[in-house]
This record gives structure tokens, sequence and C-alpha cells, in this order.
């Protein structure tokens, strides 16, 4: 499951960005995930859940911003949402597409507790 994976990285990028203090808990992560990064988000949501259960991440929720899937058209000059699994501009349908979102998977802000500090 490539998704506990991921879930494993969030966790280790949160814990790496937490202020010195021992104990700060996380309220919320906040997360872009692209329509074509590969990731499903129920089970991104449950390998966290596992992954932080029973530590100060525990309680942290996250929010998850879903990035369409973007190109945009060598051809016609276009940019358009498209569908990951034909790679083709929908204006004029040419392959010579660049890919401009929607495989992202990033952690945007992390909120802590308490302080109400936001970090990005």
């Amino acid at each position: 499951m490539h998704e506990l994976s991921a879930a494993r990285n969030i966790v280790d990028i949160v814990t790496s960005h937490l202020p010195g203090a021992q104990g700060s808990r996380v309220r919320k992560i906040r997360l872009r995930l692209g329509e074509a990064a590969g990731v499903e988000a129920g089970s991104l949501e449950f390998g966290f859940r596992c992954l932080t259960a029973g530590t100060s991440l525990e309680p942290a929720s996250l929010e998850i911003e879903r990035v369409p899937y973007t190109v945009a058209c060598r051809r016609c000059g276009a940019t358009n949402r498209a569908d990951p699994a034909l790679m083709l501009c929908p204006a004029c349908e040419s392959v010579d597409v660049r890919v401009i979102a929607g495989c992202e998977l990033d952690v945007v802000s992390i909120e802590v507790e308490n302080t109400g500090e936001e970090i990005a």
C-alpha cells in the first residue's frame, strides 16, 4: 500500500518542522493532492491515522485540497483540465502537452495547538 509510505513521509515532514518545544500538538495539516498523484485520499488518511495513533499527531486533522490534472498545449496554447489517462489537449487533441498541475502531494502548512501558529 503506497499510501502508507506517503503517510509516513507526511509524518516525517511534520515532525521535522515542529517548533522546538516538546509536546507540541498539531491541530491541522494542510495538503495539496493532485488528481494524478497516484494516491487515494481515503487510504492516505487511514494510513496517517494508523501511524499517528497514540502520538502527539493523533488529534491532527488532514485538510486535503484536491488539484485537478491540468495540461498546457504546445500546439494550440490552451491550458485545460485533462484526463490523466489520455494525455491529450482537450481543445485540439494534440499529444504535445506539458503537465502543469495535478501530480503533486505537498504539505502546505501545519497548524500547531495553543499558539495558533501556522508553519508553512
